[in-house]
Formats: C-alpha cells, sequence, structure tokens
C-alpha cells in the first residue's frame, strides 16, 4: 500500500565521489512496503551516480554506500523571510545565568531547524549548550539540521550530553562544534 507523506518531504544522499557537490536532496513521492522490502520512489531522478556496494582492501570488506538522511520533520524551527539574504537566522540558546548552578535542563528531539544561525557571530549556532555544566538529562536526538549558516550544534563547557540520531546537513562550518575541547562525558552518535 501506498504511504500517505506530509508535503514536502525531503531526504539527503551524500556524495560517494571525491565531489562534495554531488550530495543531493531529493523529494519522496512514495514508500511502498512489498513484504520483507521497502521501495522509495522520488520525484525527480538523481542526477549523480551513488555508490551502494563492498569492496575489498586488504582482505578485509568494506561497505561503500551513501550517507541518506530525513531532513523534514513535523516540527520546524526556522529563521524568516529575511534570513537568507542576511544569513542571520534563528538560534537556540541554553545557557547559565551562574556556572555555580548547573540545574538546566534542555531536550531538543526531532524537530527540522533550517535557516537558522548567524553567519561569523561567535557562540550564534543553531542550537548552542553555553556553559551549563553537568547536563546528564538534556539531549539532542533525532533532529534534522540543515541550511544553517553557522555550523550546527555548539557546545561550551558542558558535560553529560546526548547528542544521538541527528541529520546535519549543508551547514556553514562544523557540524558539531566543541567550542573550547573542555567538554567531557558528551555522548555524539
Amino acid at each position: 500500500p501506498r504511504s500517505t507523506l506530509f508535503p514536502y518531504t525531503t531526504l539527503f544522499r551524500s556524495s560517494t565521489s571525491y565531489n562534495q557537490d554531488e550530495a543531493e536532496e531529493l523529494t519522496i513521492d512514495s514508500i511502498n512496503h512489498q513484504g520483507t522490502t521497502t521501495v522509495i520512489t522520488l520525484k525527480e531522478p538523481l542526477k549523480y551516480k551513488h555508490l551502494a556496494e563492498v569492496q575489498k582492501a586488504e582482505g578485509q570488506e568494506f561497505e561503500m554506500r551513501a550517507a541518506v538522511g530525513l531532513l523534514s520533520r513535523n516540527i520546524v524551527i526556522q529563521g524568516d523571510a529575511l534570513s537568507q539574504d542576511q544569513q542571520r537566522g534563528c538560534h537556540i540558546k541554553i545557557d547559565s545565568l551562574s556556572r555555580e548552578h548547573y540545574r538546566y535542563l534542555a531536550k531538543i528531539s526531532y524537530a527540522e531547524i533550517r535557516y537558522a544561525g548567524q553567519a561569523h557571530n561567535l557562540g550564534r549556532y543553531p542550537i548552542n549548550y553555553h556553559m551549563i555544566g553537568n547536563a546528564p538529562r538534556s539531549l539532542v536526538v533525532g533532529n534534522s539540521i540543515h541550511h544553517t549558516y553557522y555550523r550546527g550544534l555548539g557546545m561550551r563547557d558542558v558535560h553529560m550530553l546526548k547528542v544521538q540520531k541527528n541529520v546535519i546537513f549543508a551547514t556553514q562550518g562544523h557540524g558539531i562544534f566543541m567550542e573550547d575541547g573542555s567538554e567531557t562525558e558528551n555522548i555524539i552518535e
């Protein structure tokens, strides 16, 4: 049976060549389940060849496949109409008012964050955990962070933060950035 998708369900497929510009952003037309097989039909054909094979080197096998990530989410946090021209979009900042009070909790999960971050403005990343110390109950899970103007996720003096299952695509600069290098015990998957 054909599945129902919300409008503009998009995904990206990474390049498998030496040219990073061969990454593609595509729109899903349908998803069909046929027994144990799932068939995804795209609205437009791929422009580039993307490898999906097993290669051997020095007696070992390596799976060589393009990364594919779903960019669309039901909850969208984005900059306004001027963001693209000015490269100054929205940003989410979790900040400690006092370094002595590490009681902050922020859970950001399964949201689409786009047209975010502020180019060349330190600390104005789409998501920025800033000097909150130990954050064992905080997390950034399952988000899509794409088409940003300054990195994807920044962390400064934060410890024990869970960063898992996120898709970060088309950013200016790092996808995930540790600002000081003093950050410890974070889980990044």
